[in-house]
């Protein structure tokens, strides 16, 4: 194997999937391939499948150390009972795997995929729902949540077909993406709408800027020129919120999904989880912007993001009811403050959840946070939420709209300029008001 990852090396892979899941079944000849590919200089970051294992952190490093530092295996369930059935070696799911985690996160892993058998017909409907807030609990980087494969000659089909619980297929369905089993509690759309929420529960905002992990490895370790690594991410861009194997179901829901988690999501994870500060001051300096945070000084910005415009209305992903919403209700505010240089602190959500927008008790002509000690969101100093910044430095305050963000984040090239121009012009004219 050392000798033809060399190959690959020669003729330019730099990033290459390790597809066995028995790699890790010889801990010793995992250890001594790292080993091998270390000794031998290649820098290829690879992708592997493997099964879980506990302990042996000097295989973890030395894996990590010859470049396997994305790496995916199956939590499937937080039902002991589920688990036992599918035969996975272990039945404590929560400390067993978050274990495994915290060993892979500890020995430098860049991705951390937990897997998870998806719509069972003996998983309990309440389990399924639960899925995104106990799989981010585990403290993986990504999740895969998978449709169970009921495949000929196998016990699990036997056991569908006895109790009549097969949907009739082909073999162009066995995806991993398409329900093959039916649920005794949960219908396809209503499963569909589970694994919505899975997504939406998962991605706390200190999980979504997790994801900048990888690009830096690439970048800084592999030595793939930013460019390359940003189309690499913008090729990702579809699995942020779904996954490709069920007809990009998520892609074409992805805007009422950045509503939905704006609304009713982003503010109700706890205070770390909104920590998005990790890795994105680096991130910043990948992209080059490291002239423009010196140049900006000791300042801290706040950007709030306002349901503007119509009074509400609308329709969640999840739910499938129409909410009405007040005009101008501010939904989530993001702080980030500079401070030498560096991006010292970035946070996401309201404190408290149900706070007023920071333009209605600041002064905005001082330059001053709210408050009159300068604090951003109004909490001391040592407090245990990350939204609690608390800065004697100029603040810059911004709102942007919801439905501009939405098309920032989903729109195509003239859309984000179009989004970025009417909040430019907006929070001009705001400051225009107050000033007269």
């Amino acid at each position: 194997m050392v000798a033809e990852a060399r190959r690959l090396w020669q003729r330019g892979a730099r990033y290459v999937m390790v597809t066995d899941d028995h790699f890790s079944g010889d801990l010793d000849r995992c250890k001594a391939i790292a080993e091998g590919i270390t000794a031998a200089g290649i820098r290829i970051a690879f992708f592997g499948f493997l099964r879980p294992f506990l302990g042996r952190m000097d295989v973890k490093r030395a894996m990590v150390e010859a470049g396997f530092v994305m790496l995916s295996y199956g939590a499937e369930s937080p039902n002991p009972e589920q688990l036992r059935k599918y035969g996975k070696g272990f039945d404590d799911p929560v400390d067993f795997v978050r274990e495994v985690n915290r060993e892979w996160h500890a020995a430098g892993a860049r991705y951390i995929g937990n897997s998870f058998v998806f719509g069972d017909p003996d998983e309990r409907a309440a389990d399924l729902r639960a899925m995104g807030d106990y799989a981010r609990g585990l403290d993986p980087t990504y999740i895969e949540p998978l449709y169970s494969q009921p495949f000929p000659g196998t016990r699990y089909r036997e056991s569908l077909a006895q109790r009549g619980l097969l949907v009739p297929h082909g073999w162009d369905q066995f995806t991993e993406g398409r329900q093959l089993a039916r649920h005794p509690e949960l219908d396809e759309e209503a499963l569909r709408r589970a694994r919505v929420r899975l997504w939406l529960r998962f991605f706390s905002p200190r999980k979504i800027v997790g994801a900048f992990r990888v690009p830096l490895y690439l970048h800084q370790k592999i030595g793939i020129p930013v460019r390359t690594v940003l189309k690499y991410m913008k090729a990702c861009d579809y699995c942020m919120f779904g996954c490709i194997l069920e007809d990009k179901f998520y892609f074409h829901l992805r805007r009422q999904m950045v509503r939905e988690y704006l609304r009713e999501h982003i503010n109700t994870f706890e205070p770390h989880e909104r920590d998005m500060t990790p890795f994105t001051d680096e991130f910043l300096d990948m992209l080059g912007l490291g002239p423009v945070k010196r140049l900006l000084g000791e300042r801290t910005f706040v950007v709030e993001v306002v349901e503007a415009g119509r009074g509400g209305g609308g329709t969640t992903v999840v739910s499938g009811r129409s909410a009405s919403r007040p005009a101008g209700r501010v939904l989530t505010r993001f702080t980030a403050r500079f401070a030498g240089g560096r991006l010292v602190r970035l946070t996401a959500g309201l404190d408290p959840v149900s706070g007023p927008s920071v333009f209605s008790g600041a002064s905005e002509a001082s330059g001053r946070s709210p408050g009159a000690s300068g604090q951003v969101s109004g909490a001391g100093r040592g407090t245990a939420d990350p939204g609690a910044i608390v800065s004697e430095s100029p603040t810059t305050c911004f709102q942007v709209r919801l439905e501009d963000v939405v098309r920032l984040l989903c729109g195509r090239e003239g859309h984000k300029l179009a989004a970025v121009a009417r909040t430019a012009l907006f929070n001009l004219a705001r400051r225009l008001v107050s000033a007269g």
